[in-house]
């Protein structure tokens, strides 16, 4: 738009997230961990009660998580704080972006540029934050239960196979598939399961 005064601006009228739609692309964006507190198995019952107004719930109606097995008071407000954390970033970047104004269209075209470049930046952040923080479905402690070990470097080393696993897209961030990973990696170093395991959150 055109302002009598100010001159050629970007009118913000809305903005859009960049969130899965559908209940699918949901389920496996949360069952990745992304939010803190959130694992599969919880991930599979909050889109099973609210499906597609799953993201809504966990911004605006946080308490409603509770009325869910496994999720109490405490755990609810843990994920919405995380959820907000997440997606708040994108929301903001957005205002600044409906925030450029100028009457010299080159100007507008530089601060548009620049502004795409940040949001590349975030981006390229937001993964690094991702893989820093991504916590694999095994942890040390499952695996020293699972071989009866006490910590020591095989021990390291699982864990590490496995996250690079699901890094690398070898693997998908699921309990199951960690698992035959696992077990397969423990047979080439010798090692003989002990003791089962079972997906946890």
């Amino acid at each position: 738009v055109t302002h009598a005064e100010y001159g050629r601006q970007f009118a913000f009228e809305n903005y859009e997230r960049e969130l899965p739609t559908g209940k699918k692309a949901i389920l496996r964006y949360l069952s990745s961990r992304v939010i803190k507190g959130v694992g599969p198995v919880t991930a599979s019952r909050i889109v099973a009660r609210y499906g597609e107004e799953t993201f809504d719930v966990m911004e605006h109606h946080p308490e409603w998580l509770s009325e869910i097995s496994g999720i109490s008071a405490k755990k609810a407000a843990e994920i919405h704080k995380s959820f907000v954390e997440q997606t708040g970033v994108r929301a903001l970047m957005m205002l600044c972006r409906a925030d450029i104004t100028s009457r010299n269209p080159e100007k507008v075209r530089r601060y548009l540029d620049n502004f795409r470049m940040v949001t590349e930046k975030m981006k390229d952040l937001e993964e690094r934050d991702r893989i820093r923080n991504m916590q694999p479905p095994i942890s040390g402690d499952m695996i020293m239960h699972a071989f009866d070990m006490q910590p020591c470097r095989e021990v390291g080393e699982l864990k590490m196979a496995i996250k690079d696993a699901i890094l690398d897209g070898v693997i998908p961030n699921e309990f199951q598939a960690a698992y035959d990973f696992l077990l397969k990696k423990a047979e080439e170093m010798g090692l003989k399961l002990k003791n089962p395991l079972k997906e946890v959150e």
